[in-house]
């Protein structure tokens, strides 16, 4: 007899990147931002995504939006790049002129701009000040359902949406 052994595709291999821009508004501005992706999907994040359909079709509750929008906002997160070397909740505390750098290394304070600046940080980092911590930038929710889509599709390495038949 022989044993069929189910084991990860990757084992271990990162995903590939998927680099994307978003457009957010900024009183009606629109700003646009770049990003990059690692998506690796397992069967968690498989099976919270069929809590979406109902999002994506229009059809749910407010339960099962508010549900659909924490779900969707850790997949993002997580397959953000987070490759700066600083978590993405760091905050700097000054003290005597000092503060303690992501590494634990005591900087002087006039170097915290540099930690700090946003365009230095990693895809995480400014997603989540972008979506969590600026209040002046809007996003459109059918942006983020089509960018999950579209990281669904790099994590399993096809298109989701299957292609028409071909004709004899």
């Amino acid at each position: 007899m022989t044993k069929k052994r189910y084991a990860p595709v990757n084992s271990g291999a990162s995903a590939p990147v998927h680099e994307f821009e978003v457009v957010f508004l900024r009183d009606g501005v629109e700003e646009v931002h770049e990003f990059a992706a690692r998506p690796k999907f397992g069967w968690k994040e498989t099976a919270g995504a069929i809590g979406l359909m109902g999002v994506m079709d229009g059809k749910t509750d407010h339960g099962e939006l508010g549900h659909a929008v924490r779900y969707l906002d850790g997949i993002l997160r997580r397959s953000l790049v987070n490759d700066d070397g600083t978590p993405e909740r760091w905050t700097a505390t000054v003290v005597d002129g000092h503060f303690a750098d992501p590494d634990g290394d005591h900087v002087p304070e006039e170097l915290l701009p540099l930690v700090e600046a946003f365009d230095a940080g990693s895809s995480r980092r400014r997603w989540v000040h972008l979506m969590t911590h600026d209040d002046d930038v809007t996003v459109e929710q059918t942006q983020l359902m089509e960018l999950f889509t579209d990281l669904m599709a790099v994590a399993g390495a096809r298109p989701t949406e299957r292609s028409e038949p071909s004709s004899p």
